[in-house]
């Protein structure tokens, strides 16, 4: 029984973690048995590690015959250029069928993997159900930092792979946009007056603010190629606070898009403790949120597509704790029996806030003049 083993190395490594072996069955052609040997082997790391490799061989053969045992043959390679981590493999020929200058061989490659290549598959199988999303930087005015709180936003919701080159594989979206606009109109009202008869001054000035955001955005669908979602978000206030009115926007702009891409469903626990599927910045303890039962799929009669399910409104819940993937939450209105099926909750509008007047001096001096008092 003839028995071929490799030693596969790609550069010198100190004590490197390994973590296990990996098997693999595979098959691949070369002008002789070895060449054939070498792209099965190339096949096998290339397939377990994620990269690309390219060889020179150097070996060096030794073999012993011992009566009764067969032979046995060691092969040890060295060498190999562009071979992007260190690993060890051994294999052992299933087949092999060499004629006219081709030899195809199938065999079964052992390779052994360090902990960070166990690391990174982890990784992979863990994201493999999230949606990878790229954020090009918003252009306009105030643009940075409106970028900069949508990042935010989307990373601490830990639903989505967030990066910044949509030239990478596997992006599932593109998110650009606009600062359209970003400012503060101040309107002084002077009423400051004098009275004729005692000659008093009143000094009465009133300032007010309108401030406003007004942000464009798209949503890019790399896999089909089309421009998913687009739309204009305004916020406005009758405060001086555009720092805060470019985090409302942001935020507005998060909700829109994780509730086409991932709609937040509430989760009823058997002990009967209520959740909501998201956490972290995107929920805040206080807000109440309107969860809806899913009823009849809709079909657009002419393109054929789904436009959705009916929904009805079942019942109403408030957030009591947030943690950075769930939001506890209690029920305020509605029964326990309709939060089945993963109910989809909605966020209640918070009431709009009245522009304010505001007065530069509180309590003015009163300035006296001489004058006649009766």
């Amino acid at each position: 029984m003839r028995q071929l083993v490799v030693l596969l190395v790609a550069f010198m490594v100190s004590n490197p973690a390994l973590a296990g072996i990996e098997s693999i069955e595979v098959t691949a052609t070369g002008n002789s048995s070895s060449s054939a040997i070498d792209a099965a082997l190339i096949s096998a790391v290339e397939q377990i590690s994620g990269v690309t490799v390219s060889s020179q061989r150097q070996s060096l053969d030794a073999s012993s015959r011992q009566s009764g045992e067969g032979t046995s043959f060691l092969r040890q390679s060295s060498g190999i250029k562009d071979f992007g981590t260190a690993g060890r493999a051994t294999y052992r020929i299933l087949s092999q069928h060499c004629n006219e200058g081709e030899c195809v061989v199938r065999l079964l490659a052992n390779v052994e993997t360090d902990d960070d290549v166990e690391r990174q598959k982890k990784l992979k199988g863990m994201n493999k159900n999230r949606r990878t999303i790229a954020i090009e930087p918003f252009q306009g005015k105030l643009a940075k930092e409106f970028t900069r709180s949508i990042e935010a936003r989307f990373v601490q919701d830990r639903k989505f792979r967030v990066i910044a080159d949509r030239t990478q594989p596997g992006v599932d979206y593109v998110l650009k946009g606009r600062v359209v606009e970003a400012s503060t109109d101040k309107r002084v009202v002077d009423n400051s007056r004098k009275v004729a008869l005692t000659g008093e001054y009143i000094e009465d000035v009133q300032v007010s603010y309108d401030s406003r955001v007004v942000v464009e955005y798209q949503v890019i669908d790399l896999v089909n190629n089309q421009i998913k979602w687009s739309a204009k978000v305004p916020t406005s206030s009758g405060r001086n606070n555009l720092a805060t009115l470019l985090d409302i926007t942001s935020r507005k702009v998060f909700e829109q898009l994780k509730g086409n891409i991932y709609p937040i469903v509430l989760l009823a626990s058997e002990d009967g403790t209520l959740v909501l599927n998201s956490g972290g910045s995107t929920v805040k303890v206080g807000e109440r949120y309107d969860v809806f039962a899913a009823g009849e799929k809709m079909i657009d009669p002419i393109t054929k597509e789904s436009l959705g399910y009916t929904e009805t409104k079942v019942a109403q819940v408030s957030v009591t704790k947030v943690l950075a993937k769930m939001a506890y939450v209690e029920l305020i209105s509605g029964k326990r029996d309709g939060l089945s099926d993963l109910p989809i909750v909605r966020k209640v509008p918070e009431p709009v806030a009245q522009p304010m007047q505001q007065k530069i001096t509180q309590d003015p001096p009163v300035k006296r003049t001489s004058g006649i008092v009766l």
